[in-house]
């Protein structure tokens, strides 16, 4: 049920695998529920790169297979795939949008228990972007894209945040984006 991506290919093979592997699972799902609603969720654990940083990697990378393996046993329903370090997409299926509200609190609760690593107490946060299909995107990759635009928002607003995507988010980016352009050219262009 889980797929994990490890170093063994460079960054941008993996990143090409699991694009592949995203809009696989995506059509799987759209396949078996045409009548439901697809969401695609991103959830990144909150500063674990000092967990890696004060506990050493093996204590951060067990922990990593533990949250994967339960995180795939309570949310059953999802497919699941660790993207890049501590970054998990879970993809399913619903049939009303309360019903993803439910989801997003099961998993905040879930991430933020305690977990006990080496006579290590760990009580992690995430941030969690989320899209949905068809109401944010009309193809797999719109669909991932938009979960990292609400994921990026969620982190810059702090610790255990939730972002569902909007029209809003999507515009800041390309706003965003346009301001960085100019700002690039005007300096190339020695216009400040």
């Amino acid at each position: 049920k889980t797929n994990f991506l490890f170093d063994s290919f460079d960054k941008e093979r993996r990143k090409t695998a699991s694009l592949y592997y995203f809009d696989m699972m995506f059509l799987e799902v759209l396949v078996t529920r045409i009548d439901s609603i697809a969401k695609g969720i991103i959830v990144d654990i909150d500063n674990f790169k000092q967990v890696n940083n004060v506990y050493d990697h093996f204590v951060g990378d067990e922990f990593l297979k533990r949250f994967s393996s339960e995180l795939v046993q309570v949310f059953d329903r999802y497919k699941i795939f660790r993207w890049f370090g501590d970054e998990f997409i879970l993809v399913g299926t619903f049939e009303d949008y309360n019903l993803l509200h439910d989801d997003l609190k099961k998993i905040i609760l879930f991430t933020n228990q305690s977990w006990s690593l080496e006579k290590i107490e760990y009580k992690p946060t995430a941030c969690i972007g989320v899209a949905t299909y068809p109401k944010d995107a009309s193809s797999s990759m719109e669909l991932f894209k938009n979960a990292e635009i609400a994921l990026f928002d969620a982190k810059q607003k702090g610790i255990s945040q939730v972002t569902l995507f909007s029209s809003n988010l999507l515009n800041k980016v390309i706003e965003d984006e346009e301001m960085t352009r100019k700002i690039d050219d005007g300096l190339r262009n020695n216009l400040f």
